[in-house]
């Protein structure tokens, strides 16, 4: 055995011990049930809302709220290069390979000053649900979230988000 592999071994050893010390209880929910889920919670048309898989696994919030916590991407330092997109994508890419949850995606649209209410930039954060189906949105590049409710306004500090496209 090479040097590499037993790297890569000793990486999937960690993750395998991530999702045991966190106590993942994973719930499964059909695809047709998530974008009736997010048409109905958000409003946004199923046109703008692409799924990749047949079955998605997600937990509970608690759980969750513990895997932004120990997240390694908030660490990272926002450049020209490594901006919102890196931020979103990386992170989902890490929660599927470390522990096997497939129910967070890159949610796509425009940032709002939440005060002046002026746009800011296109901008693309987190978006997932729990096992009870309510429906968050994460921003990847500080770790926090807000529950998706159903005529309040998407906020997190002082940045309001639009959501025109989501890729799960």
């Amino acid at each position: 055995m090479s040097t590499l592999d037993l790297i890569l071994n000793l990486i999937n050893l960690c993750f395998a011990w991530l999702k045991l010390y966190l106590g993942i209880k994973e719930t499964k929910i059909d695809s047709r049930e998530i974008i009736d889920l997010l048409r109905n919670s958000i409003g946004i048309e199923a046109t703008n809302i692409e799924t990749s898989d047949r079955i998605y696994y997600t937990t509970d919030i608690e759980t969750w709220k513990k895997i932004f916590d120990i997240e390694w991407i908030k660490k990272r330092v926002w450049t020209e290069r490594f901006d919102c997109d890196k931020f979103s994508r990386i992170e989902v890419g890490h929660i599927l390979e470390a522990y096997d949850l497939n129910s967070i995606g890159e949610a796509r649209g425009m940032a709002y000053n939440a005060e002046t209410l002026e746009a800011i930039e296109e901008h693309s954060f987190n978006i997932f649900w729990d096992n009870v189906k309510n429906v968050y949105i994460q921003e990847p590049q500080t770790g926090k979230l807000v529950l998706f409710e159903k005529g309040k306004p998407l906020r997190i500090d002082n940045i309001l988000y639009g959501i025109r496209k989501i890729n799960i």
